[in-house]
C-alpha cells in the first residue's frame, strides 16, 4: 500500500477569528519508502515539500490540489545520510538547510526558479555538529537553529555570510528548538522555544534591528513531551 503527503489546507474568511478547514487531500506525492522528517513551505509558486527517502533527500512541488508539478521529484542528496532537513524561503527563493551524517557543517542548498534549478551555498555555520536543524527567511535573513551536545545554537546569513553562531539557552541545558519569525509594525524579531533538561519549555526573542537579545522566558511545563 502506498504512503502519500496529505495537506490541509486553511482558508481564513473576513470574519475576524473565523477560518475554514477543507477536506484532507491525499497528494500525488508517494513516500511509502521515506523515512524522516517531512517538511513544507509554501509560496505564490506552490507547496514545496521536501522528505528523506532511504539516503537521499527530495524535493517535490505541488499545487494546492496535490498535484505535482513535471520534474518533480527532484534529488537534492544522494551520497549519504541526511538529518534533520528544514525548508524555508520567501516569495522568489526556496532554502533547504540540514546535515549529512558524518560531516560537522551545515549545509544550505537554494533555488531562484521554483525548485527547477538548485545552487548550494559555499559557506555554512562553524562547527556544527548539529541535530534537529529548523529554519526560516525573514527580512532578507535566512534565520537557522541547531542542537549541538546540550546547546541550542543560532546563525543567520545575509547573503554573503554567516553571523557568527550564538547560544540561545544560554549556561542551561537545551534540546528541540523551534524557530518562528515576525517582521511588522517596525519589528523584526526572532523567536525561540526550546525544552530544558527539567522538562520545562523555554523561549527567547531576539531583536534582529537592535541584535539584542532578551532573556529566557518560561512557557509551561511539558512532562515528557516534545515542541
Amino acid at each position: 500500500m502506498k504512503r502519500l503527503v496529505f495537506i490541509l489546507i486553511v482558508l481564513f474568511s473576513t470574519s475576524l477569528l473565523a477560518q475554514n478547514w477543507t477536506n484532507v487531500i491525499a497528494t500525488e506525492v508517494d513516500v511509502s519508502t521515506a523515512s524522516g522528517v517531512v517538511d513544507i513551505f509554501a509560496n505564490g509558486y506552490g507547496l514545496h515539500v521536501i522528505y528523506q527517502e532511504s539516503n537521499a533527500l527530495k524535493y517535490c512541488r505541488m499545487d494546492v490540489e496535490g498535484n505535482k508539478y513535471p520534474g518533480s521529484p527532484v534529488t537534492l542528496e544522494s551520497s549519504s545520510s541526511v538529518v534533520w532537513p528544514s525548508i524555508t524561503g520567501d516569495a522568489n527563493t526556496i532554502y533547504v538547510v540540514y546535515k549529512k551524517s558524518g560531516e560537522t557543517s551545515i549545509k544550505t542548498k537554494y533555488s531562484t526558479d521554483a525548485g527547477s534549478t538548485w545552487y548550494t551555498l559555499e559557506s555554512s555555520p562553524t562547527g556544527s555538529n548539529a541535530d534537529f536543524i529548523e529554519s526560516v527567511y525573514s527580512n532578507d535573513l535566512l534565520h537557522v537553529t541547531w542542537q549541538v551536545s546540550s546547546q541550542v545554537k543560532y546563525s543567520n546569513f545575509d547573503g554573503s555570510s554567516w553571523s557568527t553562531p550564538y547560544t540561545v539557552s544560554s549556561t542551561e541545558n537545551g534540546s528541540l528548538p523551534r524557530i518562528a519569525a515576525w517582521n511588522g509594525n517596525g519589528e523584526d524579531k526572532v523567536y525561540f522555544y526550546y525544552k530544558n533538561s527539567s522538562s520545562v519549555s523555554k523561549w527567547r526573542e531576539y531583536n534582529v534591528t537592535n541584535n539584542s537579545w532578551g532573556n529566557i522566558q518560561t512557557a509551561f511545563s511539558v512532562s515528557n513531551s516534545t515542541p
